[in-house]
């Protein structure tokens, strides 16, 4: 099972990503979702670790 320090990494690499990526009118909001629900994922893991 990943350390909480492995979660919180790839929270933060999900996090830069989805904030250079997004952009009010992009058409790709669907992954800009898929992006924040694992940045949410990530962020639980990283509780329960």
């Amino acid at each position: 099972m990943p350390t909480e320090y492995v979660h919180l990494r790839q929270l933060q690499h999900n996090w830069r990503f989805l904030h250079n990526f997004y952009a009010p009118n992009t058409p790709y909001a669907d992954w800009a979702a898929t992006v924040a629900f694992y940045i949410a994922i990530h962020a639980v893991e990283a509780w329960l670790a």
